[in-house]
């Protein structure tokens, strides 16, 4: 999540000089104030929710099939971009004040490749489920190595990246942070062309309902990469065309930039939204799990009043035997 704070320093290297009044500095605290809460409060959320799918998936497993295994995949590669980058650079900061510039710049490249791996696990789940619905010979036929190389071909495909970043952290530090925008930017796009490619094709030839058991893969995917579009878009045009005009359009590029970064931030919770709508087993163990308690609950209620309706049955038998005599 580093990158969410501080990439927009990379396009905003000095600062405009602004003669406005106090009332007006005012305002504009006030609003950065309370666009800095809500990006925490979506982090926040998101946080929650992707803690929330790697405990659902874990704890029944019923849920754990190839798909969602991907799926926890994705979200531990999300909640590491989120948390753990976060937490490092911290740490770097505080302890190993000698080495922050290459380890802050490594930690930097960690995050990003994390963000990456993310784009390229989503792409393979709708991957996996498009091959099998439109291709099932040819995903009948290869379908281990499919399965067992597919990650392996995702770390292969960042290889260059991180090699490439971890080199720059030494020989020029000035210039990997537009090395790295370019990457994710080149990984993302190709994902989304991807996904928008196989999209296309599914619309044109639509499945039978008995087929749409794991189509909640490819919306997932869909749903995911559509809300990153906006900030990956707006970076690029950043980078071509408004970069000229930071100066002129400061404040507003701030806010556009915030409003993007929470778009994208949100998410998880979108995948968390389509996987209790769309997959049944996933809202069953959900809701089972509730019931189950209730259940239990409910039983251990009824044997407490009934243990109590038989010990005021006994009591007023005894009361009745008492005045016969």
């Amino acid at each position: 999540m580093a990158d969410f704070l501080m990439d927009f320093d990379d396009y905003t290297t000095t600062t405009p000089s602004i003669n406005d009044s106090h009332k007006q500095t005012s305002n504009c605290i006030a609003v950065d104030y309370s666009i800095d809460w809500l990006l925490f409060m979506v982090v926040t959320g998101s946080i929650l929710a992707e803690i929330y799918t790697i405990i659902t998936i874990k704890k029944n497993k019923s849920l754990q099939t190839y798909q969602n295994l991907l799926i926890l995949k994705i979200v531990w590669s999300h909640l590491g971009y989120n948390v753990l980058g976060e937490v490092l650079i911290l740490l770097v900061t505080l302890l190993a004040e000698s080495v922050k510039s290459e380890g802050y710049c490594f930690l930097r490249n960690l995050d990003f490749l994390c963000l990456d791996m993310t784009y390229y696990l989503i792409t393979m789940l709708a991957l996996d489920w498009f091959v099998t619905q439109y291709h099932p010979n040819f995903y009948q036929k290869h379908l281990v190595a499919f399965r067992r190389w597919g990650l392996w071909i995702c770390c292969l495909v960042l290889l260059p990246e991180a090699l490439l970043t971890s080199v720059y952290c030494f020989a020029a530090t000035s210039t990997v942070g537009k090395v790295r925008h370019v990457f994710q930017k080149v990984s993302f796009f190709l994902c989304f062309v991807s996904v928008m490619v196989m999209l296309i094709k599914k619309r044109r030839r639509p499945l039978s309902m008995e087929s749409r058991k794991y189509q909640y893969c490819f919306t997932v995917s869909w749903a995911f990469l559509m809300m990153c579009l906006p900030r990956n878009i707006y970076y690029v045009l950043m980078e071509l065309y408004l970069y000229a005009y930071r100066t002129v359009f400061h404040p507003a590029l701030i806010i556009l930039n915030d409003i993007t970064v929470a778009i994208s931030l949100s998410a998880p919770l979108v995948m968390v939204y389509v996987l209790c709508k769309f997959n049944k087993h996933f809202k069953v163990a959900y809701t089972g799990c509730c019931k189950k308690k209730r259940a239990e609950t409910c039983i251990s209620d009824n044997l407490e009043n009934g243990n109590a309706d038989v010990r005021q049955e006994r009591n007023v038998v005894m009361y009745s035997v008492d005045i016969d005599q």
